[in-house]
């Protein structure tokens, strides 16, 4: 996670605490495997990934160019529609 980025754009608590809850599910994923991770967003799981499953290879897919500037979505997840698709894709 970018420092810069995660103050001017923080990520709700409820996002952070429902990443911790389903980590579990990457106890089944073979260790030094190949994967995938659709719907990246922001990549915070896809970090959890990385250091639970240390796959050889993790693909990481999400629609960021396809989006727009911003994700459309006026939710806390997106910052109110304020995160650009840019820094979540650099991030």
């Amino acid at each position: 996670m970018h420092v810069d980025t995660e103050k001017q754009f923080p990520f709700p608590e409820n996002e952070l605490k429902r990443l911790n809850e389903r980590k579990w599910i990457l106890n089944y994923l073979p260790k030094n495997s190949v994967g995938m991770e659709i719907g990246v967003f922001r990549g915070h799981f896809s970090e959890v990934i990385a250091q639970i499953v240390r796959p050889k290879v993790l693909y990481l897919v999400d629609p960021w160019t396809k989006l727009g500037e911003t994700f459309g979505w006026r939710t806390s997840y997106a910052n109110f529609n304020t995160l650009p698709t840019c820094v979540a894709k650099d991030e």
